[in-house]
Order: C-alpha cells, then sequence, then structure tokens
C-alpha cells in the first residue's frame, strides 16, 4: 500500500513508534527494606551449626526468692514453694519485717531459728534470701547448683525460586537485565521470609521437614498485654513494659515495633526520641532512639505488621547480644544458587536457598507487648 503522507513539519505526535519511551530505567519495590532483623545479622551475629537441630545450654544465677506454701505464726517450721535453700542461710519475710536462720531443710518445708520478732505469715509471702551465715570453725556448707538447661531450634529450609524463559532473557527491558531485577526482587523475598520465621515461626519437625521456631515461641515469661483501650499505651504503660524488659541481660535493647505502637510511643515522649544513625545506616535502617532509666532501646518500625489484626499491635523487645542466627554448616547460610533448570528446559531458573533458624538466649533476656490499639 502507499505510503501516509504528512504534510509540513513532524510534530511530535507523529511518527510516535519511533519514540524512545520517557521510562525510568529503575523498577521501585513497593517494600525495598522489609527484614530488618536479617539485615541487622552481621551485628547480632552468626555461628554455624553442625546439626539441623540447633542446641544450645543455659544456666542462671542461684535463685534467691520464693513465697510461703501456707500459713504459720510463731513457728519454726515454715512451708516453702521451692526449696532454693540450705542450711547456714539467712532469710527475711519481705513484707512481715523478720527474718529466720535455716537450721534444717526438707520436703518443702524449712526449719529456723527465728531473728527478729515474729508475726503471722500469710500464704504466699514473699521469702527472700538474703546470704549465709556460719559458726566458727564449722564443716563445708551443703552443696546446691543450677541445672543446666537444654535449649533447641530446627533449621528451617527456604527456598526462593524465580527465572525467565529464553526469549525474555533475549529482550532488551528499560530497567536493565531482567534476571538481574528477580535476583534483586526475590533476594528481598528470600530475607523477608526468614524475617518473618525470626518473629513469628513455629518449631516442629515432620519426618524431614523442619519448622524453626521464633522469638514469640521462646518469649514466655515477660509477655505484657495491654489493656486495649484508649488511649491504648500511656508511658507509665511503656515504663513498666521496660522495667520488666530491661530485668535480665545488656542495657541496651532493640524493639522491633508496629507502626501504632511507634505511633502512641512518639505520642508522649516525642522529647525523649531522636533518629540514630550508628547502626541503622550501615545496614540501610532508620532507627529511633528512646533514652530511659532503664535502658537504652532502639526502635525500628515494622511497617507490614499494621496489615495484620493481630500482629498490627505488638512489639518485640530484643537483646541483639541473646539472638543469633545458626546455619547449617557450608549449606545454610543464604545463597543464590544460579541455572536449576532442567537441561531441556527453554530458559533459566536461579533460586535463594537457606538453611537456618534463631537462637534465642534466655528468653527472660526478651519481652513482648501486646494488644496495643
Amino acid at each position: 500500500m502507499p505510503p501516509t503522507m504528512i504534510p509540513g513539519p513532524e510534530t511530535s505526535l507523529q511518527n510516535v513508534d519511533n519514540n524512545i519511551r520517557g521510562m525510568d530505567a529503575n523498577v521501585y519495590e513497593l517494600e525495598p527494606s522489609a527484614a530488618p532483623l536479617v539485615s541487622l545479622s552481621d551485628a547480632m551475629g552468626s555461628s554455624e551449626s553442625g546439626n539441623p537441630k540447633v542446641e544450645w545450654l543455659e544456666d542462671e544465677s542461684m535463685p534467691r526468692i520464693t513465697t510461703s506454701a501456707g500459713a504459720a505464726q510463731g513457728a519454726t517450721t515454715i512451708p516453702v514453694a521451692d526449696n532454693i535453700f540450705r542450711v547456714g542461710d539467712v532469710v527475711r519475710f519481705s513484707a512481715q519485717g523478720f527474718g529466720g536462720l535455716v537450721t534444717a531443710t526438707g520436703a518443702g518445708t524449712i526449719n529456723i531459728t527465728i531473728l527478729g520478732t515474729s508475726v503471722i505469715i500469710p500464704a504466699s509471702a514473699e521469702v527472700y534470701l538474703v546470704a549465709n551465715a556460719n559458726a566458727e570453725g564449722d564443716t563445708l556448707r551443703p552443696l546446691l547448683m543450677t541445672q543446666l538447661v537444654t535449649q533447641f531450634n530446627y533449621d528451617e529450609i527456604v527456598r526462593t525460586p524465580f527465572g525467565v524463559t529464553t526469549t525474555e532473557l533475549g529482550t532488551n527491558h528499560y530497567g536493565g537485565d531482567e534476571r538481574a531485577r528477580l535476583r534483586k526482587k526475590f533476594g528481598i523475598e528470600h530475607a523477608r521470609q526468614i524475617e518473618n520465621i525470626a518473629f513469628f515461626g513455629i518449631r516442629n519437625i515432620t519426618g524431614t521437614t523442619r519448622t524453626a521456631g521464633g522469638l514469640l515461641q521462646y518469649i514466655t515469661s515477660t509477655v505484657i498485654v495491654d489493656t486495649g483501650t484508649s488511649p491504648s499505651l500511656t508511658e507509665p504503660d511503656w515504663q513498666a513494659f521496660l522495667m520488666r524488659g530491661f530485668r535480665y541481660g545488656s542495657e541496651r535493647k532493640t524493639a522491633f515495633c508496629s507502626p501504632r505502637v511507634v505511633a502512641q510511643v512518639e505520642g508522649f515522649a516525642r522529647g525523649n526520641l531522636r533518629v540514630v544513625n550508628s547502626v541503622g545506616e550501615k545496614y540501610g535502617i532508620v532507627m529511633k532512639q528512646y533514652v530511659s532509666g532503664q535502658g537504652v532501646v532502639d526502635i525500628i518500625m515494622h511497617r507490614d505488621w499494621n496489615d495484620s489484626a493481630v500482629f498490627g499491635g505488638y512489639c518485640f523487645l530484643v537483646d541483639m547480644e541473646a539472638v543469633k542466627l545458626r546455619p547449617l554448616r557450608n549449606v545454610g547460610s543464604t545463597r543464590l544458587l544460579p541455572n536449576r533448570q532442567a537441561n531441556d528446559y527453554d530458559g533459566v531458573k536461579d533460586e535463594y536457598r537457606s538453611e537456618t533458624c534463631l537462637q534465642v538466649i534466655h528468653e527472660r533476656r526478651h519481652a513482648l507487648l501486646t494488644n496495643v490499639v
């Protein structure tokens, strides 16, 4: 057919198929930093495991506090909930204002010499172990120690495959090499899955399929459930949470919070918050710091938790010195494995693979706040 004739000079509205499109070369991810805990893995440490069942031993200081198991008045035999005492221990009945020197221990009881003026001891009264007192020239006191506790987790195999056909591989794209773009995209997605495991994973083994437990699995001692009323989280509530969360472990911890929790804290603590980059900028994470009398809290917002009706009210206070990733030796660390396709496949397939879990050392060094509205 004859060509179409255009009178006059060519304008920008003619021969548009010859124009290079004004396409930005970048392909923008909606959530480029969706895994802050995994991003901080260098800071918190990583240690390879030689077994897919990861185990570690925990010990703690000798206990000092228990309670009376029943009421007693003017008695020298006291029922106790936990017999943590030895002959020669000095105990104080904290609320009653007197004490005793332990002369004998039995199953669920202690015998004492009363120190001070005794009054009635109600059930569940606090019994505080002060120290021990020994007579001159006495023999060695009885030995007593805490039992080591074996904790464990399972390395979970996480695989994130992706690929392109040979035709797509040979096609020019404004965003550059499509295989490279997908490697970046699915690298973020892979890290996000490991992040989810670290917080919300459920420990289990079925045959050779192992699933790893996360912080939600391990934190049981310090779980603060907010009232859910408005205002949901007040400054006294926050301070009470920190008071319990800093009872054990480091003087500086990291709070991974939903946007809702961050908003509540900002509402009453703007004067105590400041943006810090000493750690965060190295890993591309925006971090705010809250300084309190209990300790220093680095606050990191987990935006995607806001999508959940439940986790949208969560805050994990994590002692970063008491968590670490435990990848399986030689194969567990996150790796990009190229060319996973069959020989007759018309294209290429790559995958990210990890076999790892989170080791949570002494769950009482961490804390969980829930139900913030």
